[in-house]
């Protein structure tokens, strides 16, 4: 209860006095209250499981980017600064990282964790950014730095799709064992948090928040990072880059990071990823290489093929293994993307001999 009180607490903090700044600005500056932004996309497919026994297709969310909804504003006030209202959530649809062979229903179960973003940025110039309320924790995306154009359908994070399905025995029985739990990139999350950036310096910012878990039930953890993030141009060549530390109180530490590069006119493409749990021993490391062309006039064409390696994620002297080739095609006019993938999934450990999982996955995204 008293973490649903400090939440409340937090978002009024958030929205009375923004509001009241915000209306303030519009009288007193030459830039009013800018409107309302209501924003978010669609993003849904075909994807096909096969573990080598039983084969099922299903309609469903696509959980690399899940179906959204927001609504933004921005001011900016009369002493220069500016000021961000952000409110957005997700649809709560049973999607490809969740859907199953016991489950598979595209029905859509809203709850509060379907909040993404219910939050205050303040800006101000020379002195950095404070976030307030429920988004990003520091190291939110330091390990999905990615450059390819494809990470709409595949990035570090494997298991989006599939990753509600359970490894099956080559005997044919299923195990008791998840996609998900074995296929992990140790990124940060969101929680309801603080949080201060620097401002940018040489294409380095560096930044820290502090939260807690206030719309799952039992998580009394505390939540702090510390990241640094790298966005960079130097001619034709584009960078990201990110990494970042994350402390929870009581249940471990955990190290990530990823490094992307663009070759802007050639359309080659490079990112690695990896995640370390500090206080044990699971790991894990992503190559991904790629190609960005534009055969046709609607849009640009990305493929690219990816290698996931995990060690220990699920037990000890387990290996995770997963692999993919991934193509999108955009069609600027009409802001939609269109993908699919073919993934393969491995996994082995010292209690059973485990069949390999096939994923496909054809679909598209529109942003409005």
């Amino acid at each position: 209860m008293y973490k649903f009180i400090l939440s409340v607490c937090i978002y009024f903090c958030i929205l009375i006095p923004g509001f009241v700044l915000a209306q303030t600005s519009s009288t007193n500056s030459q830039s009013p209250l800018a409107p309302f932004k209501f924003y978010g996309h669609l993003n849904f497919g075909f994807m096909n499981f096969d573990d080598g026994v039983r084969d099922e297709t299903y309609f469903t969310d696509n959980d690399n980017s899940n179906s959204r909804a927001g609504l933004r504003s921005d001011s900016e006030l009369a002493n220069g600064d500016t000021l961000r209202l952000q409110f957005e959530f997700s649809f709560g649809l049973n999607g490809s990282s969740k859907i199953n062979f016991d489950d598979d229903s595209f029905t859509a179960t809203w709850k509060r964790t379907e909040i993404r973003k219910l939050e205050g940025e303040y800006k101000i110039d020379r002195i950095g950014k404070f976030y307030f309320g429920q988004g990003s924790m520091a190291a939110d995306g330091v390990a999905e730095k990615d450059l390819s154009g494809t990470n709409v359908i595949n990035y570090s994070s494997v298991a989006e799709l599939g990753g509600g399905h359970f490894f099956r025995i080559v005997d044919g029985t299923v195990s008791t064992i998840p996609l998900g739990s074995v296929f992990k990139n140790f990124d940060g999350s969101r929680r309801t948090r603080i949080r201060y950036d620097t401002p940018p310096y040489l294409g380095y910012v560096l930044s820290v928040s502090y939260g807690q878990e206030v719309l799952k039930e039992n998580d009394d953890n505390d939540y702090t990072d510390l990241a640094v993030h790298y966005k960079n141009e130097f001619g034709y060549l584009k960078i990201l880059g990110g990494i970042g530390y994350e402390w929870i109180d009581g249940d471990g530490e955990s190290l990530a990071g990823s490094f992307s590069l663009l070759h802007s006119a050639t359309g080659l493409n490079g990112t690695i990823a990896f995640g370390d749990a500090v206080d044990d021993s699971r790991e894990y490391k992503y190559f991904k290489i790629g190609l960005i062309r534009h055969w046709l006039d609607q849009g640009s064409t990305s493929i690219s093929i990816d290698y996931f390696s995990g060690s220990d994620i699920g037990l000890e002297n387990s290996e995770s293994d997963s692999y993919a080739l991934g193509i999108v095609q955009k069609f600027d006019e009409i802001n939609v993307e269109a993908f699919a993938t073919l993934r393969t999934f491995e996994y082995e450990d010292r209690d059973a001999i485990y069949a390999d999982s096939d994923v496909a996955m054809i679909g598209a995204r529109w942003k409005y």
